[in-house]
């Protein structure tokens, strides 16, 4: 997230929380490895890779998981089939081109389960100009409230979310306080 003392964020989530629910990716040897893991505390026991910079590296390692990072996905992907790492999360929306994008390993998501926290994706600008934060926010929340905002959202993000079938899988809840924090009563509505 970026750091509040530089730039305001637009506090309009742009996946509509959807970048916060992860997909395990696995080896196909591995698809059920998961599958009967019901808990935060269930999950510690397995090794999930994630991009030493990303934000979500954080919030599982401030939930206690044991995380291996790496500079890139191509090194996380390659680590998961070295048997480095038992799964590599990545979100509900960005799981499937990352197994499309490595052709030659065929990954897949892990059976039963998928990770939930708080998170999203934002505009920001710097903090002292309030009328550049103004514009885009009224056009984000005019667009919610038309519906276009969420026709966009569909065409382009409603595969991936309707492949992922979350209905079929457990969700295992993390916490994010700083994200929490951030939103304040706008979590509440």
């Amino acid at each position: 997230m970026a750091r509040s003392w530089v730039f305001k964020a637009i506090k309009f989530p742009l996946t509509q929380g959807y970048i916060g629910l992860r997909m395990i990716l696995v080896t196909p040897s591995n698809k059920s490895r998961f599958s009967k893991i019901t808990s935060v505390e269930e999950l510690r026991h397995q090794k999930l890779g994630q991009g030493y910079d990303w934000p979500d590296t954080q919030i599982l390692k401030d939930n206690g998981l044991d995380v291996v990072t790496s500079h890139s996905n191509d090194s996380l992907v390659e680590m998961l089939f070295e048997n480095k790492i038992d799964g590599f999360p990545r979100g509900v929306t960005e799981y499937e081109h990352v197994i499309h994008e490595h052709p030659n390993h065929k990954m897949v998501a892990a059976d039963g389960i998928y990770l939930k926290y708080p998170t999203d994706m934002f505009f920001y600008v710097k903090k002292e100009n309030l009328s550049l934060a103004r514009r885009p926010e009224e056009g984000l929340k005019k667009g919610k409230k038309d519906g276009s905002f969420d026709r966009i959202f569909n065409k382009y993000m409603g595969a991936s979310i309707k492949a992922a079938r979350l209905e079929k899988r457990h969700a295992i809840i993390l916490e994010n306080p700083e994200y929490t924090e951030m939103m304040g009563n706008r979590l509440k509505k």
